[in-house]
């Protein structure tokens, strides 16, 4: 008898009870489809990694998934009903005027369970982002309105892109984090942890389409060694550039 690993990676056709469309050789169908049961689940690795990466700023990170109405940060009072979860809250962060920062990470296909680009996206890149952004704004319409806290969707691409706030958030996170150390280390210090959460951020996102694709794998929960300042400026300096100087 096949083993499950096998039935898993070996399927024709989309595991979707309600779909069950022929599968194509480079999984775009998987990576797209609503009905196959993986999009909720692969962004698991890719959540965790930011909740590192705001840790190791100095955020104080909630623990996942919480409640919406538990955080107490809604422009209105939510019903007891409310049963929406929001990935991940961090308090004390200077980086927007000290409001709370409530984070949901999501990662989007350019291209659909058909196998062609989404409207846009074949000349926008970032066209992939629009429309799942709207949909999370939409959702938590009312952290979005509140002047308690800062909301803002992590948006990554299959394809390895990042929505511009995710390039401004880890911008912002490592100049603050920077900001303690000396002067003559602080831009160093600043870079040295934006290509280590890179690092890290980046390792999750392809963790996460690689469970999309085989949930069979056998994926870490998306956390990493923690590495004081002086370790990650000390153990992962800066490559020497191939470009030609400035002027010449």
């Amino acid at each position: 008898m096949p083993s499950a690993r096998c039935t898993q990676t070996c399927a024709t056709h989309c595991p979707g009870p309600s779909c069950n469309a022929l599968l194509d050789a480079r999984g775009l169908h998987l990576l797209s489809c609503h009905l196959a049961g993986r999009l909720q689940s692969r962004a698991y690795p890719l959540e965790r990694a930011w909740m590192q990466v705001c840790r190791e700023a100095g955020g104080r990170v909630s623990r996942p998934q919480p409640l919406v109405r538990r955080l107490g940060l809604t422009a209105r009072r939510c019903p007891a009903t409310d049963a929406r979860r929001l990935d991940f809250a961090v308090f004390g962060l200077p980086i927007f005027g000290g409001l709370p920062l409530c984070a949901d990470a999501t990662i989007v296909s350019p291209i659909s369970v058909e196998g062609v680009p989404h409207p846009g996206c074949a000349e926008d890149a970032d066209a992939v982002f629009a429309a799942a952004i709207r949909e999370k704004r939409n959702t938590y319409r009312d952290l979005v309105e509140s002047n308690r806290c800062e909301f803002l969707v992590l948006a990554a691409g299959t394809g390895g892109r990042w929505h511009e706030d995710c390039i401004h958030l880890v911008t912002a996170l490592a100049r603050h984090r920077a900001a303690s150390e000396p002067a003559v280390l602080r831009r160093s210090m600043q870079l040295a942890f934006q290509r280590r959460w890179w690092s890290l951020l980046s390792v999750a996102l392809h963790n996460s389409i690689a469970t999309a694709l085989d949930p069979t794998l056998d994926i870490a929960e998306g956390t990493f060694p923690v590495a004081s300042a002086i370790d990650v400026w000390v153990r992962d300096p800066p490559a020497v550039s191939s470009l030609p100087a400035r002027g010449a």
